[in-house]
C-alpha cells in the first residue's frame, strides 16, 4: 500500500497539512504514518523549538495516538515517536521502512522562525530519498489539474520524475515545464536537448515546455504557476548545481514561506 510520512510538532500549520495528507491518501488508497521525533535542543542548534512547544515522550505519544483516533476514521493510519534529531530519525526511519511520499506542513509567510521550516523541512528536501510535499498553511487540497514543474534544464534522470509523472497520470493533470533564464538569446543546444528530453520522459501525460525571461528565477517560477493557474508546484532537488541553492535558509524560506502553492521536492 503507497506510504504517506507525515512528521508533525502538533502545531497549528502541521494539523492544517495534516487534513491535505489524508484528503490525499484517501483519493490515491494510502495510509499515513504519523511521526513525531522528542526533539533534544542540544542535538539540534538549528530548531527554533519554544519550552512550550517541547513534549514529553508520554505527551507526544498521548497527541500521536489522538491524531490517530481521528486519521484512522478515514484512512489507514500508524504512528511513530522517537526521541532526537528530527531529520536523522525521519531518514533512518525511510532507510528501514517502505516509504513512498512525505508530507509536511509549513507556517507561511511571517517573521516568526518556522519549527519545520527552520530545521526539519530544508533538512529533508535536503537528505531525503523521497519525494517531500511541502504544505503551506493557505493552501487547501484540491486534485491537481495543473502543475508546474520548475526546470534548469540540466540533465534529469526518468526516475526522478517518475513520482510527478505517476502524480499526473492518477489525476489527469498537465505538466507544465518553465525554464527562467535571464538570457533573451536563443536557447542552448545542450537546454534544447534537454527540453526534447523532458518532453519525450513525459510523453505519457500532456505536457509543454516554457521558458521565461527573467533575473529572479524562484519569483519568475512561482509567478509562472500563479498566472497558469496550476494547483502544485513542483521542483527537482538537486544535490549539486543549480538547485543546490535551494538550501540556502533565504531561499528556502521563499520557496516554503513565500509561495501559497504546495511544493513537490523530487529526489535526485
Amino acid at each position: 500500500m503507497f506510504t504517506i510520512l507525515f512528521p508533525t510538532d502538533f502545531s497549528a500549520p502541521a494539523a492544517h497539512a495534516l487534513q491535505y495528507a489524508v484528503s490525499l491518501a484517501e483519493k490515491i488508497a494510502a495510509r499515513v504514518v504519523l511521526f513525531h521525533a522528542v526533539p533534544v535542543p542540544l542535538q539540534d542548534p538549528n530548531t527554533f523549538f519554544k519550552p512550550s512547544e517541547i513534549y514529553s515522550r508520554d505527551e507526544s505519544q498521548a497527541k500521536l495516538e489522538a491524531l490517530r483516533a481521528q486519521v484512522v476514521t478515514r484512512v489507514p493510519c500508524d504512528t511513530v515517536l522517537k526521541v532526537g534529531y528530527s531529520v536523522t530519525e525521519l531518514t533512518d526511519f525511510m532507510e528501514e521502512n517502505l516509504v513512498d511520499l512525505v508530507v509536511i506542513g509549513t507556517r507561511g509567510a511571517g517573521d516568526t522562525p518556522d519549527t519545520l521550516v527552520g530545521s526539519t523541512t530544508a533538512g529533508l528536501i535536503q537528505k531525503s530519498k523521497r519525494p517531500v510535499l511541502v504544505i503551506p498553511a493557505g493552501a487547501s487540497f484540491v486534485l491537481p489539474q495543473r502543475i508546474v514543474l520548475g526546470a534548469d534544464l540540466k540533465e534529469t534522470a526518468r526516475t526522478s520524475l517518475e513520482p510527478l509523472i505517476a502524480l499526473a497520470r492518477l489525476f489527469r493533470a498537465e505538466i507544465l515545464v518553465v525554464n527562467v533564464t535571464s538570457d533573451a538569446s536563443e536557447l542552448p543546444e545542450e537546454k534544447a536537448v534537454e527540453a526534447l528530453k523532458l518532453e519525450d520522459y513525459l510523453e505519457e501525460v500532456p505536457a509543454s515546455v516554457h521558458v521565461v525571461v527573467d533575473d529572479e528565477v524562484y519569483e519568475a517560477i512561482e509567478d509562472f504557476a500563479l498566472a497558469n493557474n496550476a494547483q502544485l508546484l513542483a521542483v527537482v532537488a538537486r544535490r549539486r548545481g543549480f538547485f543546490a541553492s535551494f538550501f540556502h535558509d533565504s531561499v528556502t524560506r521563499k520557496l516554503t514561506l513565500h509561495t501559497d502553492l504546495p511544493l513537490l521536492a523530487l529526489v535526485e
